[in-house]
């Protein structure tokens, strides 16, 4: 396995208003086994049992990668007590993304800023497909962001946002967003 989408991401919205938002979890095993992102709090049990379901459990997991750390994408970080975290300090963040980078060579975290200055996506090589899959997380949210060409609702920058978007789209082939179900580019 190079990849696993453990929970898709969704969005309800109510009158235009967000009513309850989850990210995509995504589970990778290669040299070391990654969770990205892991959802709002209240996705702890299907969590478990979607990993149970592949035969991991939460202490099985080596490192969790946060796109951003908003709530429902750093919800559940708590129950992958033996896991390495992304966390909130700029300078140690920095430090975990360079050693992903370096000891993962099938992973490599990228800046994606503009729905929040630090935000970062996930570039997956998949050695069976020979195609780059993106984790997005909340740079590129939904498929109507791509198909529109429109920067998430929810953002710091909107210029930073088009140009993650753009990066995200110039090299994947397959797209993990953060609250939708993935698309081909």
């Amino acid at each position: 396995m190079s990849y696993e989408i453990i929970k898709e991401g969704q969005i309800e919205r109510k009158n235009g208003n967000i009513q309850y938002a989850s990210s995509s979890v995504v589970l990778t095993d290669y040299d070391s086994i990654c969770i990205i992102d892991t959802a709002a709090p209240q996705n702890e049990k299907e969590i478990k049992q979607n990993l149970k379901k592949l035969d991991y459990s939460p202490n099985d997991i080596d490192f969790v990668i946060n796109t951003h750390l908003h709530f429902d994408h750093k919800g559940c970080n708590h129950i992958f007590k033996e896991a390495e975290k992304t966390t909130d300090q700029p300078k140690d963040r920095s430090k975990f993304h360079k050693r992903i980078n370096k000891d993962l060579n099938q992973l490599k975290i990228i800046n994606t800023p503009g729905h929040t200055k630090n935000h970062v996506s996930v570039l997956i090589k998949d050695k069976e497909t020979n195609k780059n899959i993106v984790v997005a997380g909340d740079a590129l949210p939904e498929k109507t962001n791509y198909l529109k060409e429109k920067p998430p609702g929810i953002n710091i920058d909107k210029e930073k946002s088009m140009e993650s978007i753009q990066k995200i789209i110039k090299i994947a082939d397959l797209v993990i967003p953060g609250h939708d179900s993935p698309f081909k580019v």
